[in-house]
This record gives structure tokens, C-alpha cells and sequence, in this order.
């Protein structure tokens, strides 16, 4: 999942779930809104999955989560999630009414809600990838075209994972939103294009010691060996830099 994440501040938690939603209905999509602390969202997955499977018609019955899907998300679970790209209009939308859905299924599809409002559709994208991930693992063998709650939880921790709890704190942001992650992630991708050039450019595979010999053989064979500096004739060798 490639997308970069977004803080909403404190004062956004005030506004009821549809008004969250329709706020960021109306916004450029630009990257996902979370809109709780990511400790609150772990909680919520943490008692969740702490209730055994025989108690969930009375703590988290389809009713209930699917009013809470309704409010955040407004998406027409009769086609939810849509079909992926590139699988011929198949779907991985569980059979039947959403209502008959396995329970834990969509009380972890209202967890995801409660944080991602107005964002179904692009939620609907990522649970699509999720299942194609696990459908990957050769150790899978039930339920392979079809989204479950593991999928879900899947989506909801890769949400989580670069969140910094820290900075989430009531009142320490001074803007509603800030894009976080960004920087990082292009810092990355940055050191992954560089190493696969020059892994390309000798033949090597990218990565591990493999390029770690390509970096000595490069640093062997830059010309020049020394730069001439326009002090006093000191050299520089290769990769020093003049304070």
C-alpha cells in the first residue's frame, strides 16, 4: 500500500461520523485521513479480538456494524468491495446479503470505518489488495477468493504502522491535517533507485552483500582518483569534502 497518511487534529473529533464524512468527501484526495489516535484504534481491534466468536451476535451484531459502516462510509455494501482491476468483473465480496456476512468480518470493516470516514471506496482498494497478498502465501488454504477478517486487520495495522502516537497527543497539532511519512518514504525510494542503477549499470542484483561489492568496485574505479582543491594544492580523495 503506497499511499502516505494524514493526521486530522483534535478539534475534528468533535464533528458527528456523517459530518466527518462529507468534510472529507468534499476535499482532493491526497492520501488517507485518519481521524482517531492510533492507540484508540488499537484498542478497538484489541477488544474486539479479545470477544470469542459465540459472543459477538450480542457485542457486535451485523446490525450494529453495518449502521457504523453506513455513517462513516456510505458505501453500497451490495457491491463492496468492487471488483478488482484485472479479474474480469470477479469479485472478493463474501456471497449474499452483507447481513449474513460472518460477523467478525464486518465488525472489523467498523473498526476500519471508525477511523477512515468518507473513504470507502479507496478502503474498498486496499482490502482488495490485502486478499491478493494472503491469496500469495502458499500456506492459504481456505477462503482464497474472498475477502475475511484477517484481510481487514491487514489494512488496518498498514494504516497504523507509520503513525507516530507521539505526535497524535490532544492539541499538539497546529494544523487539522499533516502528511506524515512522506518524507521518509521518498528517502527510500530514493536509496532503492540508486542501488538498482548501479546494479544496472554493473550487472549485479540489487541489494545485500551483492551491491555492497558494486559500491567498493565503483569507489576502485571513479575517476578521478583525487580532486585537485583550490587551497594551498591540498587533495581531496574521492567522497571527502572540504569543511
Amino acid at each position: 500500500m503506497r499511499s502516505f497518511f494524514v493526521y486530522i487534529m483534535s478539534t475534528f473529533s468533535q464533528l458527528t461520523r456523517k459530518e466527518k464524512r462529507d468534510v472529507i468527501r468534499g476535499e482532493p484526495f491526497d492520501g488517507v485521513q485518519v481521524t482517531m489516535a492510533p492507540k484508540s484504534i488499537r484498542d478497538l481491534l484489541d477488544t474486539l479480538a479479545s470477544i470469542p466468536n459465540n459472543k459477538l451476535a450480542t457485542t457486535h451484531p451485523a446490525s450494529a456494524s453495518l449502521a457504523l459502516i453506513d455513517d462513516n462510509w456510505g458505501v453500497d455494501m451490495t457491491s463492496f468491495p468492487p471488483p478488482p482491476p484485472m479479474y474480469g468483473g470477479r469479485t472478493f465480496r463474501p456471497a449474499g446479503d452483507a447481513a449474513t456476512w460472518d460477523l467478525r468480518l464486518l465488525a472489523t470493516l467498523a473498526v476500519l470505518s471508525e477511523f477512515t470516514q468518507g473513504q470507502g471506496d479507496y478502503m474498498g482498494g486496499q482490502i482488495n489488495s490485502a486478499v491478493e497478498l494472503r491469496n500469495i502465501d502458499k500456506r492459504t488454504k481456505k477462503n482464497l477468493g474472498v475477502v475475511i477478517a484477517v484481510d481487514v486487520v491487514r489494512v488496518i495495522r498498514d494504516l497504523l504502522h507509520p503513525l507516530n502516537e507521539d505526535e497524535y497527543k490532544e492539541g499538539a497539532l497546529p494544523a487539522r491535517k499533516r502528511k506524515a511519512g512522506f518524507n521518509d518514504r521518498r528517502q527510500s525510494e530514493r536509496k532503492n533507485m540508486k542501488a538498482t542503477e548501479l546494479a544496472v549499470d554493473t550487472d549485479m542484483p540489487v541489494g545485500g552483500e551483492a551491491m555492497e561489492k558494486v559500491e567498493k568496485k565503483l569507489r576502485k574505479t571513479r575517476l578521478p582518483d583525487k580532486v585537485e582543491s583550490d587551497s594551498e594544492e591540498e587533495m581531496l580523495a574521492p567522497g571527502e569534502r572540504m569543511e
